[in-house]
């Protein structure tokens, strides 16, 4: 089945790869930061909503169960949001709990798109 193994791969790889960007994006010194046109809650709604999305899809990709899978990414999102902002202060940054707050609400977002997204592929089969 080189087909699966293919979707495995590029999705294993996405995650990686978004994964080590926001991990990079979030350990940037402040002041070295650029500024953009969204404010930062959103910034962190939207990293961890793509984060979510990503590692549901690679879960249900291995086979874990959907109820197994939502579980999983949520509790991982939630925890590496708090590790995330707990180091921010070794690199100048701020930790603050509504960066984290809104890091979980974006991978509930995200866990529900994926999720929603593959049931609705697997009812039109």
């Amino acid at each position: 089945m080189p087909e699966a193994k293919t979707r495995f791969r590029v999705v294993a790889t996405l995650l990686v790869l978004w994964w080590v960007t926001i991990f990079v994006a979030t350990h940037i010194p402040a002041q070295n930061l650029p500024t953009t046109p969204v404010g930062d809650k959103t910034e962190h709604y939207l990293a961890y909503g793509v984060l979510a999305f990503l590692l549901c899809l690679f879960l249900r990709i291995r086979g874990t169960s959907v109820l197994r899978s939502a579980v999983m990414t949520l509790a991982v999102c939630a925890a590496y949001g708090a590790f995330d902002e707990l180091t921010q202060p070794f690199f100048n940054r701020v930790a603050d709990v509504w960066d984290w707050v809104a890091d979980v609400v974006g991978a509930a977002t995200g866990t529900l798109i994926c999720t929603a997204l593959l049931w609705a592929i697997s009812k039109s089969k």
